[in-house]
């Protein structure tokens, strides 16, 4: 699932800033390579992605965020 927010705001629960304007990719936590990570790293990793993924929707009835990305193109993080 892709997201773009709609205004700048930091959530607790995935430690993570979103920027207004940019977009975002909910991703499982079975992309990343959890078994080459320290347990608890991948646990983190493992609670932030499903946590995103529950917040997306809510995210999106408050406004805060559209689903998909924006027609002209987005910039990609690291």
């Amino acid at each position: 699932m892709e997201f773009t927010a709609l205004q700048d705001f930091f959530c607790e629960e995935t430690q993570s800033s979103y920027g207004k304007g940019l977009s975002y990719t909910v991703r499982p936590a079975s992309e990343y390579p959890l078994d080459k990570m320290p347990k608890e790293k991948a646990e983190q990793i493992k609670k932030r992605c499903e946590a995103l993924a529950k917040l997306v929707p809510q995210w999106i009835k408050e406004g805060k965020v559209a689903p998909g990305r924006p027609a002209g193109g987005s910039v990609r993080g690291g």
